[in-house]
C-alpha cells in the first residue's frame, strides 16, 4: 500500500503502514519513504490537497479529501528511512476538540476513551471501561498494509455527542449530563465497596472529614510515607553538623533526602523564618555521607542570599565544606576549565551563584552593514558575511530589512549627489532640493552608520541568521568599541549547563521567583537544571492563589508528568487554569445587520484566569514531592504579631473629583475594549485610579491608544495637600516612634509616581526624620546600606516592597506599614514576615493602609482571596471555607464606586485570615520573657534531634556543651559578610611636555 499526493507537476509518495478514514475525510497516517517525500507529503495534506492510496501496483484504492489547516506531524529517521505520522488537530489532547478522535493501537477502544476522558475532565475513574455506553460515535475504516504487524490491532473512532445530553459535542457539561442520565437507568453502576462512607449534601468538607475520620485514618495508615515521624530514625550525619537542627527541620530533611532517592526534584516549602537554609544544609550532608564520597552542590538564589549563605550558613553549619561563589562570567570559565581538566571535589564542595548573575548575557549589538543595494536607489541591511541583502521574513513580498526594521533611531540624512535625486539614505524617494545620501556623511564606521552615531537596536531581532549564508547576523556589544559600558560577559547559566549532570544537587532557593514562563530567571533556572543530577527547590511562597504559578515549575522540573496528562511546551494558561484553576469568561455581544431579514448577535468568549486552585493539582504535582514546614513545627516561642487593617475614607474634594475620574476613566476603558477592539484598553487603569487616590497632587492623565493613535483621553485635576491616608501614616509613625520602635514603610509604584519620595517630604514636614532606599542599590549593596542605617540608629525607612522581599531579616524595624499593596500575593506576604523571625524580641506589628471606596479596596479584597487560596494549597485553610474570604469569580476591576466599599467585617476577615495564616501550634510570648524561654526551647529541641538521630546520652551532653543559643544576624552583622570591593586607584594625569621625576634626576 502507498500513499501518493500530486504536487505542482510533481508526484510524491510513501510506503503507507495506515490510514484511518471517516468518510472520506483523513484523520490519521503513518508511512515511510525518501526524506523528501515524507515532508512534502504532510505539507500537501494540510494544504487540503487531494490525497490518494493505492495498492503495490499503483491502482487507486481510496481518495482521500483533507481538512484544510487541521493536521499535525512529526517525522523522524531510522537509518536512511524517514518515518512520517500525522494526525488531525481533533486527536490531539492539548486541543481539546467538542468532536475529539480516539486512537487505540491495542484494539481496546472503551479503554482508550475512557482515559482521554479521565484525563480531561474531572470524573470518576472506575467507569473507565463504560464511558463509551454513554457516547455516540463514528468508527473510522483503518487502511493499512497488512504485513505492518504493529498496527494490526488499531482501532479509531471519532465522538459526536454524548446520549441524553442537551447538546451536540463534548464538553464537561454535556458529559455530567451523560453520567447523570446513566446513572438513573442503570447504564452507569456505582460499584460496591467494602469502605462505609458517610455522606449528606449540606456538609462542609469538615463536616464530611469529621463523620469519617475513622474510615479515612484506617486508608491512611495502609499508605506507607516516605518517612514517618512517629517511626522511622534519622540519619545520624543530619546530627553530625556544627548547627544541629530542631527536630521539625530534621525530620523534613530525612523525608527530602528519601524523595530525591526515589525522584529527581523535592520542594521544601516553608514558613518565612522557618530555616530552609539549614534543611538544605542538612539534606547536602545526608546526600553525602550516603554516598560516602565528595560531592558538588550548585546554589542559586537572590544575590542578597549569597553573602548570608556562604559566611553564615555554610560556614557555621558544614565548616569543612569548600565554597566557590561565581561572581562575573571569568568566575564560571575558571570553574569550567576546573571540571573540564578532572578535578574531583573532596568532601562538600559548594558553588554559589545569584540568579540575576546568572541570567545576564551581553548586549546584543547588529552585524549587519547599512549600505546601498548593488544596482538599485535604495538602501537595505546586508550581510557581514556574505554581503547579501537581508530578507525580511515577515514581508510577504520578500523585502529587504530597511532601516526601521532594525533601529528604533530616525534616519539619517545628508546631501546626496546631483546625479542621483531620488535616492534617500534612509531608503526612501525625496524631493527635489532636499536630496539625500550617504556619500558626503564622514567617519563611517564599517557597519555603514557615523563614528558618533548611538543606534537603539529594536529588539527582540527579527532575523538572527542570515538566510543565504547563515551566519550570526548579530554579535555581544564590546566596550572597547564604546558599543556599550559593561565588561564583556556571557550567561553564566549557559556555561554551568555545559557540565551535563556535573552536580549531585541543585539548590534553587527562592524558586517561585522563576514562575513566569519567559523570563531571564526561568531560562536560567532551566538552563542550571541541565548540570544537575537532583534538584532541591526551596520558597516561602509556594504559589500567589492562581494555579498557573506553579505550571512553570513543574514542566522545568518534571516535564514527564505534564505531557502524560496531555501538556506541553505550547500548552498556555487558559489550558491548565482549565483543569487545575478558575477562568472568568468575558462575551462581548453585538448585535449588527449581517442577514437580509434578521439581526445576527456575535459573542467572543476571552477566559482569563482568576485565583482558585483545585484540590486535583495538589494531590497530582505537590504532595508526593513537596515537604511543607510551619513555624508552629519548629515548637519555637515567637514574639506577638498583629496584623491590622486601616480603611480610610477619602476627604470630600478628594472623594469627589476621585470618583468622577474612576467613573469616566473605566467608561472610556470599556469603550475602547467593547467598540474599537483595544486589547490594552484596561492597562493604565488600576495605576492610575490606584495613584490618584494616593497622589492626588500630581493630577491624572491616561490616554487610551491602539495602533499609535490615542482614542480617548480622561483627566483629572491636581489637587496638593497633605490627604487623610498621608495624616494617617503620619500619626501611625509618631505612635510607635513613642515607643522606641522602627518602621519601614512600604510602597508599590516608586518609579513612574515617586510615591517614596512624596511620603519622605511629608514625614519630613511633620519633623520625622525618614531614609529612602532606592531601587537602584544592587542587592549585595542593600545589605550594606541598611547595616549603615542600623548603625546611625534610623527608625523609618521608606521603600518599594520588592526590594526586600526575600534574604533580608529587618528586625531592627518591627513595625510594617504598607502604605500600598501588590497583586502579588507572594510579594505581600513575603514582605510582611521580613521583621517577624526567630530571634525578633519586640511585637511585630503589619497595617495596611486602604482607601475605602477606591481601586484600593477591590485590590484589597483581590488579595485576600489569593491569600486564601495560597494557604489551601499549603495546607492552613478548607476549601469550604474560602466563600467567606471572597468569591472565586470577582474581577480585579471596579467598574462601580459602590462595590470598592469595605466595613468592619472585612477587616475581620483580614485578621482570621492572618491568624490562620500563623500555625495553631506557634507559641506567642509577651517580649519580656522572650529571650529566656527561647534560650531553653533551643537547647531542648536540639537535644531531641541528637535522640533521634541515634546520638548516645554521653554525646548528646558532650555536644549540647558546645551549643550557644542560636540568634539570627542582625543587617549589621550580615554586612560584614560581604566581599570588600577593591578601589581603583586612578592614574595620575602627566600634562603635554611636563618633566617626571626621572627627567629631572
Amino acid at each position: 500500500m502507498k500513499i501518493k499526493i500530486d504536487d505542482h507537476d510533481r508526484t510524491f509518495e510513501c510506503v503507507l503502514h495506515f490510514a484511518a478514514v471517516i468518510g472520506d475525510e483523513l484523520v490519521a497516517a503513518s508511512f515511510a519513504g525518501p526524506g523528501t517525500a515524507t515532508h512534502s507529503i504532510p505539507h500537501s495534506i494540510i494544504a487540503g490537497r487531494r490525497t490518494v492510496i493505492t495498492d503495490d501496483n499503483g491502482n487507486p484504492v481510496e481518495y482521500l479529501s483533507p481538512v484544510k489547516n487541521n493536521y499535525v506531524f512529526n517525522t523522524g529517521k531510522a537509518g536512511d528511512a524517514h518515518h512520517c505520522v500525522i494526525l488531525s488537530k481533533d486527536a490531539i489532547f492539548s486541543e481539546e476538540s467538542k468532536n475529539p478522535v480516539i486512537l487505540a493501537p491495542d484494539g481496546d477502544i472503551a479503554k482508550a476513551v475512557g482515559e482521554y476522558l479521565v484525563q480531561r475532565f474531572p470524573v470518576p475513574g472506575e467507569y473507565i471501561s463504560d464511558y463509551i455506553k454513554i457516547l455516540d460515535y463514528k468508527k473510522a475504516r483503518v487502511i493499512r498494509d497488512l504485513s505492518m504487524e504493529t498496527w494490526k490491532d488499531l482501532k479509531v473512532i471519532r465522538i459526536t455527542s454524548v446520549k441524553h445530553a442537551s447538546g451536540s459535542g463534548l464538553t464537561e457539561e454535556y458529559l455530567l449530563e451523560g453520567i447523570k442520565a446513566a446513572q438513573r437507568t442503570g447504564i452507569l453502576k456505582i460499584p460496591h465497596v467494602e469502605i462505609d462512607g458517610k455522606f449528606d449534601p449540606s456538609w462542609t468538607m469538615k463536616d464530611y472529614l469529621r463523620a469519617n475520620a475513622a474510615t479515612l485514618s484506617d486508608q491512611i495508615k495502609s499508605i506507607k510515607p516516605r518517612h514517618n515521624p512517629d517511626t522511622d530514625k534519622l540519619d545520624p550525619a543530619i546530627g553530625q553538623m556544627d548547627r544541629i537542627p530542631f527536630p521539625a527541620q530534621a525530620h523534613v530533611i530525612q523525608g527530602l533526602v528519601n524523595t530525591l532517592q526515589e525522584q529527581n526534584m523535592a520542594l521544601a516549602c516553608g514558613d518565612m523564618g522557618t530555616g530552609k537554609s539549614i534543611i538544605s544544609l542538612g539534606v547536602c550532608n545526608a546526600i553525602h555521607k550516603r554516598l560516602n564520597r565528595g560531592i558538588s552542590v550548585l546554589y542559586c538564589g537572590p544575590g542578597i542570599m549569597i553573602p548570608k549563605m556562604h559566611k553564615k550558613e555554610i560556614k557555621e553549619t558544614l565548616p569543612d565544606a569548600t565554597v566557590q561563589v561565581i561572581r562575573n562570567t571569568k568566575d564560571a570559565l575558571r570553574y569550567y576549565r576546573k571540571i573540564k581538566n578532572g578535578h574531583k571535589p573532596k568532601g562538600i564542595e559548594f558553588v554559589l551563584v545569584g540568579i540575576d548573575r546568572a541570567k545576564l548575557g551581553p548586549d546584543p549589538w547588529c552585524a549587519m552593514i547599512w549600505k546601498r543595494v548593488a544596482g538599485a536607489k535604495y538602501y537595505a541591511w546586508h550581510c557581514p558575511d556574505c554581503g547579501q541583502p537581508v530578507i525580511n521574513p515577515k514581508s510577504k513580498e520578500e523585502d529587504y530589512l530597511n532601516w526601521e526594521d532594525v533601529l528604533q533611531n530616525k534616519p539619517l540624512k545628508t546631501d546626496e549627489p546631483e546625479d542621483d535625486p531620488e535616492a534617500g539614505f534612509d531608503g526612501e524617494k525625496t524631493e527635489p532640493g532636499n536630496e539625500t545620501g550617504p556619500e558626503k556623511l564622514k567617519n563611517l564606521l564599517p557597519n555603514g552608520l557615523p563614528k558618533d552615531f548611538s543606534p537603539k537596536w529594536k529588539l527582540p531581532a527579527k532575523v538572527k541568521k542570515c538566510p543565504e549564508c547563515g551566519a550570526s547576523l548579530w554579535r555581544p556589544a564590546l566596550k572597547s568599541r564604546g558599543e556599550t559600558p559593561n565588561r564583556p560577559r556571557w550567561f553564566v547559566s549557559f556555561i554551568l549547563r555545559k557540565l551535563k549532570r556535573h552536580f549531585d544537587l541543585f539548590i534553587m532557593d527562592e524558586v517561585h521567583q522563576t514562575k513566569a514562563s519567559d523570563s531571564g530567571r526561568g531560562d536560567a533556572f532551566t538552563q542550571l537544571l541541565k548540570a544537575s543530577k537532583k534538584t532541591l527547590c526551596l520558597t516561602g511562597t509556594l504559589v500567589n492563589g492562581m494555579s498557573t504559578s506553579i505550571k512553570e515549575l513543574i514542566w522545568r522540573t518534571d516535564p514527564r508528568s505534564l505531557l502524560r496528562e496531555g501538556f506541553n511546551h505550547k500548552s498556555g494558561t487558559v489550558a491548565w487554569a482549565r483543569k487545575y484553576g478558575v477562568l472568568e469568561r468575558t462575551i462581548r455581544t453585538s448585535d449588527e445587520d449581517e442577514g437580509v431579514i434578521t439581526r445576527r448577535k456575535k459573542n467572543e468568549l476571552q477566559p482569563r484566569e482568576r485565583p482558585g486552585i483545585a484540590p486535583e493539582l495538589v494531590a497530582n504535582h505537590l504532595l508526593h514531592r513537596a515537604a511543607f514546614l510551619e513555624l508552629g513545627d519548629l515548637g519555637l516561642p515567637l514574639v506577638e504579631l498583629k496584623e491590622i487593617p486601616t480603611f480610610i475614607a477619602l476627604d470630600d474634594e478628594h472623594r469627589d473629583l476621585y470618583s468622577d475620574f474612576h467613573k469616566r476613566l473605566h467608561s472610556a476603558c470599556t469603550e475602547a475594549f467593547m467598540e474599537h477592539k483595544c486589547r490594552g484598553a484596561f492597562a493604565r487603569f488600576i495605576p492610575a485610579t490606584i495613584n490618584y487616590a494616593d497622589a492626588p497632587h500630581l493630577g491624572a492623565k491616561v490616554e487610551i491608544q491602539k495602533n499609535g493613535k490615542t482614542l480617548f483621553t480622561v483627566e483629572a485635576p491636581e489637587l496638593d495637600y497633605i490627604h487623610a491616608k498621608e495624616r494617617e501614616l503620619v500619626r501611625l509613625v509618631n505612635e510607635n516612634l513613642a515607643e522606641n520602635r522602627g518602621c519601614i514603610i512600604y510602597c508599590n509604584y516608586t518609579d513612574s509616581y515617586a510615591i517614596h519620595h512624596r511620603l519622605k517630604d511629608v514625614l519630613e514636614a511633620h519633623g520625622i526624620e525618614a531614609h529612602v532606599l532606592e531601587s537602584h542599590v544592587s542587592p549585595e549593596k542593600r545589605v550594606e546600606w541598611l547595616a549603615g542605617k542600623e548603625e546611625e540608629g534610623a527608625k523609618v525607612i521608606i521603600c518599594n516592597m520588592r526590594l526586600v522581599e526575600v534574604g533580608l531579616d529587618l528586625l531592627p524595624w518591627p513595625t510594617i506599614i504598607f502604605y500600598q499593596l501588590n497583586y502579588d500575593i507572594n510579594v505581600v506576604r513575603q514582605a510582611s514576615r521580613r521583621a517577624w523571625r526567630i530571634g525578633q524580641t519586640r511585637e511585630c506589628r503589619i497595617y495596611y493602609l486602604v482607601y475605602d471606596g477606591t481601586q484600593q479596596a477591590d485590590q484589597f479584597r483581590v488579595c485576600m482571596l489569593k491569600r486564601a487560596h495560597a494557604m489551601l494549597a499549603e495546607g492552613r485553610l478548607d476549601r469550604s471555607e474560602l466563600s467567606k474570604f471572597g468569591r472565586d469569580g470577582h474581577t480585579s476591576l471596579a467598574a462601580d464606586i459602590a462595590s470598592c466599599l469595605l466595613d468592619e467585617e472585612t477587616a475581620d476577615k483580614w485578621k482570621e485570615l492572618a491568624r490562620r495564616d500563623l500555625d495553631e501550634g506557634v507559641e506567642l510570648v509577651e517580649e519580656s520573657k522572650f529571650l529566656d524561654i527561647l534560650s531553653r526551647a533551643q537547647k531542648e529541641l536540639a537535644r531531641q534531634t541528637l535522640e533521634l538521630c541515634g546520638f548516645t546520652s554521653k554525646e548528646i551532653k558532650d555536644a549540647l556543651g558546645e551549643i550557644e543559643v542560636e540568634k539570627r544576624p542582625t543587617v549589621l552583622e550580615l554586612a560584614a559578610f560581604l566581599p570588600k570591593r577593591k578601589k581603583r586607584r586612578r592614574k595620575p594625569k602627566v600634562l603635554e611636555g611636563q618633566l617626571t621625576l626621572f627627567d629631572v634626576v
